[in-house]
């Protein structure tokens, strides 16, 4: 979707993104900002991997081949 609209519009993945992979997926495919009901459980599980104070290297654990 992004490469047909162009670098000027924005993508906002929403619907169904309840954890910390489904968001890396999301943001790895294109998306510019993430819509979730699920925000706590994604922060809580990018806390537990160490994600916040200092700059870390993600893993998408295998369930996005190609991206990432």
């Amino acid at each position: 979707m992004k490469a047909s609209v162009g670098p000027n519009v924005r993508v906002k993945a929403a619907g169904g993104i309840r954890s910390l992979d489904e968001a890396l997926v999301a943001l790895a495919a294109g998306a510019s900002r993430i819509g979730a009901s699920a925000t706590q459980a994604i922060y809580d599980e990018a806390v537990a991997r160490g994600i916040g104070t200092m700059p870390v290297r993600v893993s998408l654990r295998g369930i996005a081949p190609g991206l990432g």
